[in-house]
């Protein structure tokens, strides 16, 4: 159950202002990783 939890917690971190900005960041890190840029 707690990872249940957990996972509840970060759904709402994505929910809140900031959720919009972190999700886009992550985005462009994993694009950047993919590419073989970084």
């Amino acid at each position: 159950m707690d990872t249940v939890e957990n996972d509840t917690d970060v759904i709402m971190i994505f929910k809140q202002k900031n959720g919009i900005f972190w999700y886009l960041m992550i985005l462009e890190l994993l694009w950047y990783d993919s590419h073989g840029i970084i």
